[in-house]
C-alpha cells in the first residue's frame, strides 16, 4: 500500500477511506484525522458518493488516538483543541447525507471504538476484539464515548466497558450492538464490498431520510418521532419512486426472500 497514512478510493459509488499506519495499530494521530475530515467534507459535495466505507489496513482497526502526540500537548487549552479536532471530524459522519460503514479486524479500542461508534453501523471480523480501554490509563474519553456509546449498547453495558476497560469479542459486540454483523476474517473485505455496492444500489432519498430520521431520534419523543417519520414518508412519495417501486414488486415472481439466505447482497439475482 502507499505511505500516505490515509488512502482515498473512490470506485462504484463507494468511497473507501482507509486508515493506513500499521506500524502504529493505526493509531489516530492528527494529520490522520485532518485527512479523514477533508475527505469526508469533499464527499459532502460529491453526488458520485452514495456511500462511505472506513476500514484499515494490517492487522488492527485502529488503537485509538496516538498516545505519544497527546502527551506533547502542552496546556488545558490545548487539550480541549486537541479533542475538537476529533470531534469535528466524528461529526461530519453524522452530519453526512449518505451512510458510512465501518469495517473492523484486529483491535478496535478507545478512539477507533468512538470512530466505529460515530459511523452509522459496522461489520467486525470474527477474530476482533473492541473496547474502550481509557480507563486502564487513568483516562477519560474525549471523542464521544460518554454519549456515543450508551445510545449503542444502553448505559449498564457502556458503564461495564468504560469502567473496567474491559476488551469485549466480535460476538459478543454483536450481542450488545457495539457492531451489526460478524463475519470470518478472510471474508471481511470482500463482505464489506458487497454490503457497501448493495447499499450504493438503493435510491439516494431512501438512504438519506432514513439515515436523518434514525440518527435524530434519540433527539425526539415518540410522538415527534412518528411526526417526522410521516412527513419525511409523504415526501418521498410525491417523488413517485414508491409508485416505481410497487411496480417492479408486484411484477417479480419472487417477491420474498427464498430459502435460508436473508441478506439481500448475498442473493444471485
Amino acid at each position: 500500500m502507499s505511505g500516505a497514512p490515509l488512502l482515498v478510493e473512490a470506485d462504484d459509488r463507494v468511497l473507501t477511506l482507509t486508515l493506513n499506519r500499521p506500524h502504529a495499530r493505526n493509531a489516530l494521530n492528527l494529520d490522520v484525522v485532518d485527512r479523514l475530515r477533508g475527505a469526508l467534507q469533499a464527499s459532502m459535495t460529491n453526488p458520485a458518493v452514495k456511500v462511505v466505507l472506513i476500514r484499515a489496513a494490517g492487522e488492527h482497526f485502529c488503537a485509538g488516538a496516538d498516545l505519544k502526540e497527546n502527551a506533547k500537548v502542552p496546556s488545558d487549552a490545548a487539550w480541549r483543541e486537541y479533542l475538537a479536532q476529533f470531534r469535528s471530524c466524528y461529526e461530519l459522519i453524522d452530519q453526512l447525507p449518505v451512510p458510512v460503514v465501518a469495517a473492523v479486524q484486529g483491535f478496535c479500542v478507545a478512539g477507533g471504538l468512538e470512530l466505529i461508534l460515530s459511523c452509522d453501523f459496522a461489520v467486525a471480523a470474527s477474530t476482533a476484539r473492541l473496547g474502550d480501554l481509557h480507563v486502564r490509563r487513568n483516562l477519560l474519553p474525549g471523542g464521544g464515548a460518554t454519549w456515543l456509546l450508551p445510545g449503542a449498547v444502553g448505559l449498564r453495558n457502556a458503564a461495564f466497558l468504560m469502567m473496567t476497560g474491559c476488551l469485549v469479542t466480535a460476538e459478543q459486540a454483536l450481542h450488545m450492538g457495539l457492531v451489526q454483523m460478524v463475519v470470518p476474517p478472510e471474508t471481511l473485505t470482500e463482505e464489506c464490498r458487497a454490503l457497501t455496492a448493495y447499499i450504493a444500489s438503493r435510491e439516494d432519498a431512501v438512504l438519506q431520510r432514513a439515515k436523518r430520521l434514525t440518527r435524530d431520534a434519540g433527539q425526539r419523543d415518540r410522538a415527534a418521532g412518528y411526526d417526522a417519520e410521516a412527513d419525511a414518508s409523504v415526501a418521498h412519495f410525491t417523488s413517485g419512486i414508491p409508485t416505481a417501486s410497487s411496480r417492479d414488486f408486484a411484477t417479480t415472481r419472487d417477491r420474498l426472500p427464498q430459502g435460508g439466505n436473508l441478506v439481500p447482497w448475498r442473493v444471485s439475482p
